[in-house]
């Protein structure tokens, strides 16, 4: 199961709740997927239209992007943090 995991690449010491949280996002708008798909198989079956479940496509989309952009943001602090953490251990060693 741990390969189902989104973003197990990233790692954070500051901002592993947000990281949570996307992989959360993340989780929840495959499973919007899902049901969209699901919805327009079955859907006319059951009286609705399958554009009716379409619609609501760009709700789980924005979900992706924006789990998307909250791990960059991870990525990219916890890249600066150590990029920091290794220039002052650097100036420690030169004083």
């Amino acid at each position: 199961m741990k390969h189902l995991i989104p973003f197990k690449n990233i790692e954070s010491v500051h901002l592993s709740a947000v990281l949570s949280c996307a992989q959360a996002i993340f989780l929840l708008s495959v499973l919007c997927f899902i049901g969209i798909i699901v919805g327009v198989i079955i859907g006319p079956f059951l009286g609705y239209s399958a554009i009716d479940f379409l619609r609501l496509v760009s709700i789980p989309a924005a979900g992706l992007v924006l789990s998307a952009l909250l791990a960059a943001l991870v990525a990219f602090e916890e890249g600066y943090r150590q990029r920091t953490k290794q220039l002052l251990g650097q100036e420690r060693e030169a004083t």
